[in-house]
């Protein structure tokens, strides 16, 4: 691999991440809420549970 290749997959991480947050301040802009897909998932042991806040506000995995 050479140097070219590194920076292209570094360059891609960072437009992933900007892209994701953008996604992010424009859901909680128009809608008050962080999408699905970006929120956690509480695990304890084998059994997975929605965290409390998204309990309350009826949210759904």
């Amino acid at each position: 691999m050479d140097g070219s290749e590194v920076m292209h997959r570094l360059w891609n991480r960072d437009l992933a991440a900007v892209l994701n947050f953008r996604h992010i301040l424009n859901n909680l802009r128009y809608d008050e809420t962080i999408p699905v897909r970006f929120t956690r998932v509480i695990r304890i042991g084998r059994i997975r549970r929605q965290a409390e806040e998204d309990l309350q506000e009826g949210r759904r995995l």
